[in-house]
């Protein structure tokens, strides 16, 4: 059986973070001990991160633009290394707001706004196939857009924290409500990759 199918299917879930966490906050699920937004990331963290290292083994000998796929790979896992610490320290051995969970936090956004600019190399190595051609121009295109969003909120974070600027623009709630814009987005990013992976090869294996 064809292992990039699902490799890109897995690969896909963590664009559908926001998603899960409004369900969970629907359904109050965070007020049972052990769900924690770093859990959230934790979890899909590890099935896209285990599913982009498979599908890009998997390309090893189909295609010459394999390396693309390698920031989104070391994105996801250094996202899901940063959860990983965060949910097992914060808050059992640090207190919130000191500068290691400051720095855990940070790097945490970091990494996850940087998921939406490393698609749109994703998106050109998948359409290096051309059963997935205009799949992955829509879902560059969609990935470019989203990643203004994630561009003005990292450079906000960058002049911020090195004193460039005196206070942030993107302060709460308006930072919240570009998070929450670029999930919705990121969700839609996660469609056109499901889409995308059904449409993969079905022989292509390892």
């Amino acid at each position: 059986m064809g292992t990039l199918r699902p490799a890109l299917a897995a690969t896909a879930a963590v664009y559908f973070w926001l998603p899960v966490l409004a369900l969970l906050i629907a359904t109050h699920m965070f007020s049972v001990p052990g769900y924690s937004f770093d859990l959230i990331f934790l979890t899909l963290g590890i099935i896209s991160s285990t599913g982009c290292i498979v599908a890009l083994n998997t390309l090893r000998r189909d295609s010459p633009r394999r390396y693309l796929g390698l920031p989104l790979a070391c994105v996801l896992v250094a996202g899901t290394l940063y959860a990983a610490l965060a949910f097992a320290t914060i808050p059992a051995l640090v207190m919130a707001g000191d500068p290691y969970s400051l720095f855990l936090t940070g790097s945490g956004i970091v990494a996850l706004l940087c998921i939406a600019p490393c698609t749109v190399l994703l998106s050109l190595l998948l359409s290096s196939f051309r059963e997935q051609q205009d799949l992955a121009i829509g879902t560059a295109i969609l990935s470019g857009l989203v990643s203004l969003i994630s561009l003005a909120l990292l450079v906000d974070m960058a002049t911020s924290a090195t004193g460039l600027s005196s206070q942030q623009v993107f302060t709460h709630p308006l930072w919240e409500g570009m998070m929450i814009l670029y999930g919705l987005g990121s969700a839609l990013i996660g469609i056109l990759l499901l889409m995308a992976a059904m449409r993969s090869p079905a022989g292509q294996n390892a």
